[in-house]
């Protein structure tokens, strides 16, 4: 298993998320958004939770992330580990 995880690709899977909260295809996921998916996935996050997650990407502070925010972050977290 450790493997076939060190085989992947973060940015890849960041992409992959970020699609799948993006049903609209509109380029960006809000606090609804993130609500269906989590409830989609049976994930136990409340809006709460939910709203930290997106001030912790929304790096400009319009109350979306959007993929250029995802993959900033996504880099970032290469670099560190």
């Amino acid at each position: 298993m450790i493997d076939k995880f060190s085989k992947r690709n973060p940015r890849d899977e960041a992409i992959m998320a970020f699609d799948l909260f993006d049903e609209e295809k509109k380029g960006k996921i809000n606090l609804k958004n993130m609500k269906k998916a989590v409830k989609e996935i049976n994930e136990n996050l409340n809006e709460k939770e939910l709203k930290a997650i997106i001030e912790e990407f929304d790096t400009d502070y319009d109350g979306y992330i959007t993929k250029r925010h995802l993959l900033k972050i996504t880099i970032r977290l290469e670099i560190f580990f």
